[in-house]
């Protein structure tokens, strides 16, 4: 969130979409409601491996920018239960008290516990109702919601983000990019996207071979399963990717696993990427066997998915409540996953340079697709980066 202005009128547009942008409602209501304070009551002791929830403050400090005619912004510290501060940048801090300013307000779809949780003991407040928000987390905007938003409002997604964050049009600006570049961007397997590619599928189709089904707009692992029979493909006219199956992944321990690489977007023109230096690697929780090695091994879910959502039902699944041992259990840290990697004999180096390189390109293939959408919306709104900003998690498959 910048430093806000004082705002002379609310923002008039909220959407509500399946990912493009696809319609929007107008304001509800004239008041705005900021979320209310509940009263005091004894509440059960958490468990003492759960992390105490850090207090609400009032109190809102501000970053110069390191770039020059930026605005300042919201500064973030890290939550106590982590036992240490942020020290980058905290010797220039200015509290934020010119009372036109105050208090921040944050608007979220649902409630996300990182997101409140940050936000409130940075010194925001939640708003419940109304468009006089600071910071507005939650689906893509379209134009028109755009458009709408007041100097000091900034959103999370850029127009078009969801070419990433969907499966098929991932594919679609990685295909592409493909065809323009060729080896550059070898990373992704082959897909399909039914039923658009569905007889184009059916024509490269080896009988035996294992491919991998996953809804378009799905998250968590939900409706993502293996296949090796044609007759087992979705019905016609059911959307859905299809990939060529890696089934002879790198392994940890016997378990597949997965690299999840927290990535910030903060502008497009000029293009700025942040990739955080620490990250998760994730486990499947039942050993890996090729798929072809049994019937019932293809349909082992614990054994080819590596989601959380998925694997924590697993009575294996196994939880670290030790920060200290971040290389047990089946979340690893990335710095604990790396470690271990060069220990196996791996060139950490190369890999991370490698999946800042995937990361990278992938960025600027969304970017060539929807620049078109960004540039009308920042002639309109006199600078769309400062409006938006954009975090996604990148998974870096290990082959």
């Amino acid at each position: 969130a910048r430093l806000p202005q004082p705002c002379g009128g609310a923002c008039p547009w909220m959407m509500e979409s399946d990912g493009e942008g696809a319609g929007i409602y107008e304001a509800d209501g004239d008041e705005d409601r900021a979320e209310e304070e509940p009263e005091e009551e004894p509440e059960e002791p958490p468990p003492a491996e759960a992390p105490q929830a850090d207090p609400k403050s009032d109190l809102a400090f501000l970053l110069p920018s390191l770039f020059r005619d930026r605005a300042a912004t919201v500064w973030l510290d890290y939550p106590a239960y982590m036992g240490m501060q942020r020290e980058q940048g905290r010797g220039v801090l200015v509290e934020l008290t010119d009372p036109r300013l105050k208090p921040l307000y944050f608007r979220s779809e649902k409630n996300i516990n990182c997101i409140t949780n940050a936000c409130k003991r940075s010194g925001f407040k939640r708003l419940i109702k109304g468009q006089s928000f600071n910071l507005y987390w939650g689906r893509h905007l379209n134009e028109k919601a755009l458009r709408a938003l007041n100097p000091h409002q900034a959103v999370n997604h850029f127009p078009g983000s969801y070419g990433i964050g969907r499966k098929d049009y991932l594919w679609r600006n990685l295909s592409r990019m493909q065809r323009q570049h060729g080896a550059a961007y070898d990373f992704c397997a082959k897909s399909y996207i039914l039923p658009r590619d569905r007889e184009h599928f059916e024509r490269d189709y080896e009988e035996g071979t294992v491919y991998i089904i996953k809804p378009p707009a799905q998250a968590e692992g939900r409706g993502i399963r293996l296949i090796n029979r044609s007759d087992q493909l979705p019905g016609k006219g059911v959307s859905a990717i299809v990939q060529r199956y890696l089934g002879e992944p790198y392994l940890i321990n016997g378990k597949k696993f997965d690299l999840r690489i927290y990535v910030a977007v903060t502008s497009f023109d000029p293009l700025r990427v942040y990739v955080f230096e620490e990250g998760l690697a994730r486990f499947a929780t039942s050993d890996y066997r090729a798929p072809g090695a049994s019937k019932r091994s293809i349909k082992d879910r614990y054994m080819h998915l590596t989601n959380y959502s998925v694997n924590k039902r697993n009575e294996r699944f196994e939880r670290n409540t030790d920060a200290s041992r971040d290389d047990e259990g089946s979340k690893w840290s990335l710095s604990a996953t790396m470690k271990h990697l060069a220990q196996a004999g791996a060139d950490v180096r190369a890999l991370r340079e490698r999946i800042h390189d995937l990361v990278v390109k992938t960025i600027i293939a969304v970017e060539v697709a929807h620049a078109p959408t960004r540039h009308r919306v920042a002639s309109h709104s006199g600078g769309l980066p400062h409006h938006c900003a954009t975090v996604r998690s990148h998974r870096s498959c290990q082959r």
